[in-house]
């Protein structure tokens, strides 16, 4: 239509951070760059992307050294990606109406970002907004005090308590209103794929413990 401005693509940043040093590394592409047609996109791609310019690639069995989370606009915090497929899946649910996407990197045994800041955070994010620009939204990650959480539910995929799950298999949702439930990672992963193949509608659920839970 004439006079009507097409609106801008949606930026990918790429953030690889540390917890120990306020040295960091960022890149960005606009969204075809990254999630083509066949959105085969992969841990991996997103370890490459993240790393430094002119850095070596990184070999496939590195993935397993780091944690990665995604976040815009619309989550009211990140999701850790657990999988190849849980790219994807939580960019569609979540991210794909929005100006910005980041990818954070962090070492496997680091916190979340949803429980502490790096110490680059404010240079990262100052960086973002100035490659983005002001008619983008650029959002901070607010930091969420850990939940705690005894559940008596019974898992529904291994028939065990979840509280019996290991820690890093386990994750606490907030679900407003002052309730809490936990759940295992398989089982909303599995319902983050139910609702992508449109079995179920997607529900926005707040996360409190991200450092723990997958996409």
């Amino acid at each position: 239509m004439p006079g009507v401005m097409p609106e801008p693509e949606q930026i990918w940043f790429f953030v690889r951070e540390h917890m120990d040093i306020t040295a960091f590394s960022q890149r960005h592409c606009l969204k075809h760059e990254i999630l083509g047609s066949d959105h085969a996109l992969t841990l991996l791609q997103l370890l490459s992307r993240a790393s430094p310019e002119g850095e070596q690639s990184p070999a496939p069995d590195s993935v397993d050294d780091f944690a990665f989370y995604i976040h815009s606009a619309s989550m009211k915090a990140c999701v850790q990606l657990l999988t190849d497929t849980s790219i994807y899946v939580t960019w569609s649910l979540y991210c794909q109406h929005d100006d910005v996407v980041t990818i954070y990197v962090r070492n496997a045994k680091d916190p979340s970002p949803n429980t502490s800041h790096a110490p680059s955070h404010n240079a990262s994010l100052r960086d973002r907004r100035q490659v983005s620009g002001a008619s983008r939204r650029t959002p901070a990650v607010l930091l969420r005090p850990e939940l705690r959480h005894i559940s008596t539910n019974i898992d529904v995929l291994t028939g065990e308590p979840v509280a019996s799950l290991a820690d890093d298999q386990r994750v606490v949702l907030d679900l407003g209103q002052g309730k809490v439930e936990s759940f295992s990672k398989d089982y909303l992963l599995g319902m983050y794929i139910c609702c992508l193949s449109g079995k179920y509608f997607p529900v926005m659920l707040t996360c409190r413990r991200l450092d723990q839970c997958g996409g």
